[in-house]
């Protein structure tokens, strides 16, 4: 595997107003105007970043079945139509699943399910946000493995196909338990990740889509950057914004 560019889906219509999820399931969420938007540009960025590696490489975009995910991809493709060969969807690469809190804001929680809520936060305490896990729902740590078991699928197409070039369109949790695996990082990696949803950029892209190259340089430059995060001074705490 040469390269894997990592992408977190558009704007959706609950980054807007979360109350969405009260009567749409979470897999049928569409992105908003300004998502489908950020899908194109993403494409377009894709392309020329490319483009500029290797005039001649292709790729295949592996994207999850979420609604979000399928219209970011569509939006990828029309944006790159020049370096995308085919498209194909896995399962693994959906959402983590909330369980019983999905579409509650976090302030909600403890008076519809106090005794849920409560138990759920004890856990969190007790062992870790990671390895906590939501009611009728995931944990983290459940995300990582199944975003795991997609890897042999990648493999395979690496050694008997020659996809040597992925674009995965997928969400931020997913995200960024697939750098957490890809890499062997530990779950104090993912605890140092602080509030970002997700990783940015590896150049200023002209859209808001998050966008991570993971290749052999960059995974260098991550494992340093790790390094530097787990000083005992906190400095560096700020340094995992990629920028060209």
């Amino acid at each position: 595997m040469k390269r894997i560019f990592l992408v977190r889906h558009g704007e959706s219509i609950s980054n807007i107003d979360n109350s969405v999820h009260l009567d749409t399931a979470d897999h049928a969420v569409p992105l908003s105007d300004k998502g489908k938007l950020q899908a194109v540009h993403a494409g377009r960025f894709l392309q020329n970043y490319i483009r500029d590696i290797d005039a001649d490489m292709q790729c295949r975009l592996w994207t999850s079945p979420y609604m979000r995910t399928r219209q970011t991809s569509d939006g990828i493709e029309a944006g790159a139509t020049d370096i995308i060969f085919d498209r194909k969807e896995h399962i693994n690469l959906c959402e983590q699943h909330f369980g019983l809190f999905d579409g509650f804001e976090d302030d909600e929680l403890a008076k519809r399910f106090p005794a849920e809520f409560k138990h759920y936060k004890k856990c969190e305490e007790d062992q870790g946000r990671f390895w906590a896990q939501m009611p009728l729902g995931e944990s983290r740590f459940n995300v990582a493995v199944r975003v795991h078991q997609a890897f042999g699928t990648f493999h395979r197409d690496c050694d008997r196909y020659g996809v040597e070039n992925i674009i995965v369109v997928c969400h931020g949790v997913t995200l960024r338990a697939f750098v957490m695996q890809w890499m062997h990082l530990t779950p104090e990696w993912w605890k140092g990740l602080l509030s970002l949803l997700c990783f940015w950029w590896i150049a200023k892209i002209p859209s808001e889509l998050p966008l991570l190259a993971l290749g052999k340089e960059t995974m260098q430059w991550m494992r340093q950057s790790w390094q530097m995060r787990m000083m005992p001074n906190g400095k560096n705490r700020t340094s995992w914004r990629l920028q060209s």
